[in-house]
């Protein structure tokens, strides 16, 4: 762990660093295309950056943390997380607490395998219009990611699953991991899957789709994503698959 000199992100007092947190946090997060852009402008200036509106940021009380914000040198980008605690001096007026902010590198995102893009079903289902979309990585704690799932624009109603959400990482720090437990999955397969919450309006597999609170599970081998459902049409978790689909990314 180490601190960074207030003077390197504040200036000579804490609010203009408080200002460029709040107007990173009201501008949202930026996808990764736009940072190397704004990177590859800076590189060869020999100026350290560290545009905050490519991190993701999270408050809570009095303090902040900016997760992965890209640090820029003389043409080398570093990741870390950075947490500003506030406090108030005498007469009020709010001053970053003593010791902050401080920086640690963050942890290498955990993706496996998976690719953010456009997928589409095998050609013999819903003639070949089983379509998504698939975006992320998300960063969440300890280089662990999330991914989200959509039908694609002009995909088949019945697609399946037409929207999840799903985890990448340790499955000890997974917030399926009660229900996982619950339904009875071994350690093997717990091991096989990273695991989300998805559901469709689809009947395929015998009605292993059509719900809202699927357990689902996915697995990505190069170019082909394999989907399967832990859930049948009734709700009920089962320990091993009773639906399995694989997507191919098509771009």
């Amino acid at each position: 762990m180490k601190t960074i000199s207030r003077s390197v992100l504040s200036g000579r007092s804490g609010a203009p660093a408080l200002a460029l947190l709040l107007l990173a946090a009201a501008g949202g997060a930026v996808g990764q295309s736009q940072w190397e852009e704004s990177a590859a402008a800076q590189s060869g200036t020999g100026a350290a950056y560290a545009p905050f509106q490519y991190s993701t940021i999270t408050s809570t009380w009095n303090t902040i943390n900016a997760t992965r914000v890209p640090v820029g040198f003389n043409g080398q980008t570093f990741y870390e997380d950075v947490t500003l605690v506030f406090t108030t001096d005498a007469t009020g007026k709010l001053i970053i607490a003593p010791g902050y902010p401080v920086t640690t590198l963050s942890p290498t995102l955990i993706v496996a395998g998976f690719k953010p893009g456009k997928y589409a079903g095998p050609s013999a289902i819903l003639a070949g219009q089983a379509l998504i979309t698939i975006s992320g990585p998300g960063v969440t704690g300890g280089g662990a990611t999330e991914w989200s799932l959509a039908a694609t624009a002009g995909a088949s109603a019945s697609t399946y699953p037409n929207s999840a959400t799903f985890y990448v990482g340790p499955i000890a720090s997974s917030p399926l991991l009660a229900r996982i437990q619950k339904a009875g999955l071994s350690a093997a397969t717990q091991a096989a899957w990273s695991f989300g919450l998805g559901g469709s309006n689809s009947g395929a597999d015998g009605g292993a789709w059509y719900a809202s609170n699927l357990l689902l599970g996915f697995s990505q081998t190069a170019n082909a994503l394999t989907i399967v459902s832990f859930t049948d049409d009734a709700g009920n978790d089962h320990s091993m698959p009773v639906g399995q689909i694989t997507y191919t990314m098509s771009q």
